[in-house]
């Protein structure tokens, strides 16, 4: 079955989520003045993420922050924690640079980080975009919600690993490998 939400055309959508914001006690005129079409997109592959326009978000220049590492093990899917610095390769994957780090927090008390990338050559080598790539979190706990955005509501096992042992022993990777 396909979401209803991925049929709608795009002014449809924006209403549905002003009915979201207004139900979840957003100021009226901020609610009128949404436009999900004006905001400020994180895009990865076909997936792109932004923060409402009545968030308050603030552009970080660093951070040491829980990331999705790319690898999955029997252990689970595997996080790691990172040091991330604007105009810096990403320590995930150096074919990236970190263009911006967006810090706010969502209506529910959840901190919300973003980090946007950009390729800095030909050469890609993630070969599977996943919308968790684009989160981070000062705590693990926080990436539960794109966890579940990305890899569904069903029991996720995560596993906080060191980055010396992140790509060890796994069995799957977003990374694309010598074998293919």
């Amino acid at each position: 079955m396909v979401s209803p939400l991925k049929c709608m055309p795009d002014s449809d959508l924006n209403d549905k989520f002003k009915e979201y914001y207004a139900e979840n006690g957003v100021d009226a005129e901020q609610v009128a003045a949404f436009d999900m079409n004006n905001l400020d997109y994180v895009h990865w592959g076909h997936h792109a993420v932004a923060f409402p326009s009545f968030f308050e978000v603030t552009e970080l220049d660093s951070l040491e922050a829980w990331v999705y590492s790319g690898y999955h093990g029997t252990d689970g899917v595997r996080i790691v924690k990172h040091n991330l610095q604007v105009g810096q390769p990403d320590p995930r994957c150096n074919d990236y640079i970190i263009t911006r780090i967006l810090s706010a927090t969502d209506m529910n008390d959840i901190p919300t980080i973003l980090i946007d990338t950009k390729l800095i050559g030909e050469q890609d080598s993630i070969v599977t975009k996943l919308p968790i790539w684009i989160y981070a979190a000062e705590e693990p706990v926080y990436l539960e919600g794109a966890l579940v955005n990305t890899f569904g509501s069903g029991k996720i096992t995560v596993n906080c690993h060191e980055s010396e042992t992140v790509d060890q022993d796994y069995n799957f990777t977003v990374f694309s490998t010598e074998e293919e």
